[in-house]
């Protein structure tokens, strides 16, 4: 089959937009990204999440190629198991996170060596395994992972919580930390470069695709780096505003399918 796509990888984020709000990959969808493939598109999953939660959807999905995960702070072949890239928080940021969560009995999941660990479990470590399926370790103080670097911390807290400390951590850290609400309920801290799009590069790099040769699809502040970078950005019609402003493409329909429309669309030529 003759690729009709004008682009040669295909960089798909997960929670939003492959995901229905069921967070399983409806028939459409998976018939979707089979159109992608057949036609010799090089199909990544790009997602917040971490490897371990991302890889049951990339294998269910009968996929063979690196997962970008953590927003780009890991990518990792999913046939050897080599890491390919791994950007970390530093020690002492990572320990001042810790600090005032503890004081302030603030829920903060902590990943190290692609583990969630929690201090405790409450109703926000309940929500995200419902909505992500991650094993939860409680180990009644991160403070025993003091010295190391997580691949990132998420605070979970309400809407009105994150905006705040948004704000807050921003000016704290002062560009030392990348910090991004993933969605209404998360706000994460990662390495200062790590993002979507750098994943992406590794990736492409290492299956010699041009930059000018990737797509991708999202919905959310965190898919912002690869949907401005990204020579064709197709972002979900329900997405962040911030998201919607960098699209090139937004596709009608429910959210359990407009990832499928825009595939089925752009196949046939009937796209911007």
């Amino acid at each position: 089959m003759t690729n009709p796509f004008p682009f040669d990888l295909a960089a798909i984020d997960l929670d939003g937009t492959l995901l229905g709000p069921d967070s399983r990959v409806g028939a459409r969808n998976r018939a979707a990204v089979d159109l992608l493939r057949n036609a010799g598109v090089c199909v990544i999953l790009a997602s917040g999440r971490m490897h371990a939660a991302t890889k049951p959807t990339h294998d269910d999905l009968g996929l063979d190629t690196p997962i970008v995960s953590y927003n780009g702070s890991m990518v990792k072949d999913t046939v050897t198991g080599e890491v390919l890239l791994h950007l970390t928080l530093d020690v002492d940021s990572s320990r001042t996170i810790v600090d005032w969560a503890e004081r302030e009995h603030r829920h903060i999941n902590f990943y190290m060596d692609d583990t969630l660990y929690v201090s405790v479990a409450t109703e926000w470590s309940d929500l995200y395994n419902l909505r992500t399926g991650s094993v939860i370790v409680p180990v009644g103080s991160l403070h025993k992972f003091d010295g190391m670097s997580p691949t990132k911390i998420i605070f979970v807290g309400q809407p009105h919580e994150t905006l705040e400390q948004q704000e807050r951590w921003r000016a704290e850290f002062d560009g030392s930390v990348y910090i991004v609400r993933t969605c209404s309920e998360y706000l994460e801290f990662l390495n200062p470069v790590a993002n979507k799009w750098e994943g992406l590069k590794v990736v492409a790099d290492r299956y010699g695709i041009a930059y000018d040769r990737i797509a991708a699809f999202g919905d959310s502040p965190n898919d912002l780096p690869m949907l401005k970078h990204a020579a064709v950005s197709v972002v979900m019609p329900h997405a962040d505003p911030e998201a919607l402003a960098e699209a090139d493409y937004v596709p009608e329909g429910a959210p359990a399918e407009a990832f499928a429309v825009a595939v089925e669309n752009m196949a046939a030529g009937r796209w911007p």
